[in-house]
């Protein structure tokens, strides 16, 4: 499923994902929750390695947003760059392909 909602696009993760879990896909999927209200950076990435930050999705509650205006990617930290708070409730899905 894929629709355009103020210029994002709505997409469910979940297939990626479930392709990735069997082992059929070139995706690599990190799944994020803040820690607390207001987190910023993530530097819970784990062993993944982006060669190309132009090549990754960020998902927040189901909302893709834009690389470099949204967040960005430097080393194996994840900086949110958006325009309002993320929460403790919010789920993050950040994919590499």
């Amino acid at each position: 499923m894929k629709r355009i909602l103020r210029n994002y696009v709505v997409r469910d993760p979940k297939p990626i994902m479930d392709a990735i879990l069997r082992g059929v896909s070139n995706y690599t999927t990190i799944t994020l929750t803040p820690s607390v209200d207001g987190q910023l950076i993530f530097d819970d990435l784990g062993d993944v390695i982006i060669n190309d930050i132009e090549k990754t999705e960020l998902y927040v509650n189901g909302v893709r947003y834009i690389v470099n205006l949204d967040y960005t990617i430097d080393g194996k930290n994840l900086t949110w760059l958006g325009n309002f708070v993320l929460k403790t409730t919010f789920n993050l899905v950040l994919i590499i392909r």
